[in-house]
Order: structure tokens, then C-alpha cells, then sequence
């Protein structure tokens, strides 16, 4: 904080918890929002790994990001998961159904299993592609290192 505010800027206790509580109210609205006004072409979804606190395992947080019928980008949810299995996928899955969005066109995802499966169940009126990077990575990573520098 001494970088931002300089060195004699304090902040009480009360103050960070002021601020905290602040952006909590807002990620909350922001995760709550509704979404009957966004109609997606494309759904693109995955999880990214995060260790939530130190000496933790890291753990899931799945994200939702969109291309709207107009083609601009829409970030349409993030949350915390204990794992990638089916049940987290589908429940949240559902929680964007629940809040309004309509299934798009395509969904694009990765080759995971209970992602899979929760998208056909949730989303089953929606075509699924599986995602091209995905796809290359997990094949490049089968290919002999100088297989791939010839």
C-alpha cells in the first residue's frame, strides 16, 4: 500500500475490512447479476487452477466467456469449485441457466469428463466443440519432443 498511497499513508483495520467488505458486495452482485439480456452464439468454458491459500492444493475456479450474437466478448460467470467433477460443472451450469441466459449455438470446451457430461445434461440443445488448443496440447504432449523440432 506504501507504493501506491506513499510512505505515510496508513489504512486501519477497519478500513481494509471497509474496502473488503466493498468488493465483496460488488463480486456478489456481479455473480448474482441477471442474464435474460445476454443471447450467446458461443460458450466457451474451462477451469484455471488457483491455490486458494498457502500450502493448499490448488483448486478449480470455472469461468463462462461468450461471443454475443452482435460478436462482442461477454464474461458471464466465475466461480470457486472443489473439483471439475460433473456435479460442480452441472450446478454451475445451471446457476447461468437460472439467472436468465439462453443455451447458445456452440459451447467450446476441453475433454474433461464431467464437463462433458454436465453440458449434455444442462446444455443438451447446444452443439459442443472441443476446444482446438486443448485438443493440439493434449496431442503434442504424446508426440516425441524431436518428432515435433524435425
Amino acid at each position: 500500500m506504501a507504493e501506491a498511497l506513499g510512505s505515510d499513508a496508513a489504512l486501519s483495520k477497519s478500513t481494509v475490512s471497509n474496502i473488503c467488505q466493498a468488493i465483496r458486495t460488488e463480486c456478489d452482485a456481479w455473480r448474482e447479476r441477471d442474464l435474460s439480456g445476454v443471447t450467446l452464439d458461443y460458450l466457451f468454458i474451462d477451469a484455471s487452477h488457483f491455490r486458494m491459500h498457502p500450502n493448499a492444493p490448488a483448486e478449480p475456479v470455472l469461468a463462462a466467456w461468450g461471443i454475443d450474437t452482435d460478436g462482442r466478448p461477454v464474461f458471464i460467470g466465475l466461480e470457486a469449485a472443489g473439483s471439475e467433477s460433473h456435479d460442480a460443472w452441472a450446478g454451475f451450469l445451471k446457476g447461468l441457466l437460472d439467472r436468465g441466459l439462453v443455451p447458445p449455438l456452440l459451447v467450446i470446451s476441453d475433454g474433461g469428463g464431467g464437463l462433458i457430461s454436465a453440458c449434455e445434461l444442462v446444455l443438451g440443445r447446444s452443439l459442443r466443440q472441443r476446444c482446438l488448443i486443448h485438443k493440439c496440447r493434449n496431442v503434442t504432449s504424446k508426440v516425441a519432443a524431436t518428432t515435433l523440432r524435425r
